[in-house]
């Protein structure tokens, strides 16, 4: 069951993931490799970490990131992203590179 707060986090990363998609190949190439956005739900404050990252199998790896803290160090971790291939082409993030992430 997806509670609000899950659902905000959620709509935050996919808004977030739909910006890095629009931007160009070389804007998205020349992105550092972590940085950080800020974003609100239900007036509370958390951050996306927004990674790129340059995989061993020759595409470079776009992914927004927030965690929702629960207690103690407990929580739900929100990942979006995609990958950008050498020629051009965008996909959703594998499998295997999803889990790097969750």
């Amino acid at each position: 069951m997806v509670n609000a707060k899950h659902r905000a986090y959620a709509d935050a990363l996919e808004a977030e993931k739909a910006r890095l998609f629009q931007l160009a190949d070389a804007e998205l190439r020349s992105l550092p490799d972590y940085s950080e956005v800020q974003s609100t739900t239900d007036g509370q404050p958390f951050t996306i970490a927004l990674w790129h990252d340059h995989h061993t199998d020759g595409f470079d790896v776009f992914v927004a990131q927030a965690k929702h803290d629960i207690a103690l160090g407990i929580g739900r971790m929100f990942v979006r992203g995609f990958i950008l291939r050498a020629d051009g082409s965008r996909d959703g993030l594998p499998d295997d590179v999803f889990y790097e992430y969750a």
